[in-house]
């Protein structure tokens, strides 16, 4: 219901031809816009030369032509829309390498090539599963299948999304930051703001010693079902205290692997023919991303296109244009992710026979010591 309804309110009054708005608040279909002239027709269908006294401008001075599905896909710049395509390649590299961190700081030894397998598969499941983030819990099953820490693993991949979702908000708090003389961006500051001071007070009252003592955090945990499983979960979240180099460059990854997705839709948005703006865009796409991962609607479908719709609407571009802004940023993920196929269908996420080996010993094996 929430999918249909914003999708309804996205594509509702979408253009699928060429409009104009004249001076005196009419809407007039227009035929043909070449060399600067605007063509419509009248009521019998003959073309009719309109002057630039009857059109209406925006705040900008631009004239007001809304173009339509077709001619804005053949204005497009089929050139930026390749390179839109080429910049988001570094995205799913630098994942893995985050992946492999992460595990690792739970003694959790896998491979580049597993972690690239199973990073493809995540990113693939994200588009059947609620939200964004969906695929992280195909991710989190098959990380299991290859260590016997399995509690570890699955915490390691919470991890990795919640230091994700960290490095949006981040990116959006420092494109704001360019764009502080303008009132919606001041405004939207105070949120994402509010969000960084929630993300960091919670962090900090989890990790530093002396306040999880006071909020005791352990004692808490003892009255949960499911206590010795909640336990481990939280002495591998604490064991990150241990490693601060994997911390440093696990956001630091995060914050480079946003930044160039978030530039490569910019580009698809110039691509568009919207207006260039970049640390708006960078801003306000975050922002959309962040929604989108809220688990309510595959690969947040409506929820994403109505808070770019919200943002981007009218001083950057036309309801057609966001609409395919979001159709690119769904286009160039799905492009990078198809790979991810091949991971599931073949089977290629199971452990190898050598590695089940090696886990099946390890289990016979005695404890070490605690």
């Amino acid at each position: 219901m929430v999918c249909g309804a914003a999708l309804w309110w996205v594509l509702h009054g979408l253009a699928w031809r060429d409009w104009a708005t004249l001076v005196d608040g009419r809407r007039v279909p227009v035929v043909r816009v070449e060399a600067g002239v605007v063509e419509t027709v009248d009521p019998e269908g003959n073309p009719v030369a309109l002057s630039d006294s009857q059109i209406a401008r925006d705040a900008d001075g631009e004239r007001r032509i809304e173009y339509g599905v077709r001619s804005v896909w053949v204005r497009s710049d089929k050139r930026l829309l390749g390179l839109s395509l080429l910049l988001f390649a570094p995205v799913t590299p630098i994942c893995i390498v985050r992946l492999v961190w992460m595990l690792r700081a739970q003694d959790i030894r896998i491979g580049y090539w597993e972690a690239t397998k199973l990073t493809y598969a995540g990113n693939f499941f994200n588009f059947v599963m609620v939200g964004t983030t969906g695929g992280d819990l195909y991710k989190a099953y098959y990380v299991a299948q290859h260590t016997r820490h399995k509690v570890e693993a699955v915490t390691a991949i919470l991890l990795d999304r919640f230091v994700g979702l960290s490095g949006l908000v981040m990116l959006a708090a420092a494109a704001l930051s360019f764009k502080l003389g303008d009132p919606r961006i001041r405004q939207l500051l105070l949120w994402v703001l509010a969000m960084l001071g929630g993300l960091a007070l919670g962090t900090l009252a989890y990790f530093l010693p002396g306040l999880r003592e006071r909020l005791r955090i352990a004692e808490r945990l003892r009255w949960l079902p499911g206590v010795d499983k909640l336990q481990r979960i939280d002495r591998a979240a604490l064991r990150m205290r241990e490693h601060p180099g994997v911390v440093a460059g696990v956001f630091g990854c995060t914050f480079a692997l946003q930044a160039i997705a978030v530039g490569s839709f910019y580009v698809w948005a110039l691509a568009m023919g919207m207006q260039p703006d970049w640390p708006s865009y960078y801003a306000y796409i975050s922002v959309s991303l962040v929604v989108a991962a809220v688990p309510v609607t595959p690969m947040g479908l409506g929820t994403m296109e109505a808070t770019l719709m919200l943002f981007l609407r009218g001083a950057f571009g036309t309801r057609t244009q966001v609409v395919f802004l979001a159709l690119g940023i769904r286009l160039i993920q799905l492009l990078w992710a198809i790979p991810g196929v091949l991971v599931p269908l073949t089977g290629s996420h199971r452990p190898s026979l050598k590695r089940l080996e090696e886990l099946e010993q390890a289990e016979m094996s005695p404890p070490g010591p605690p």
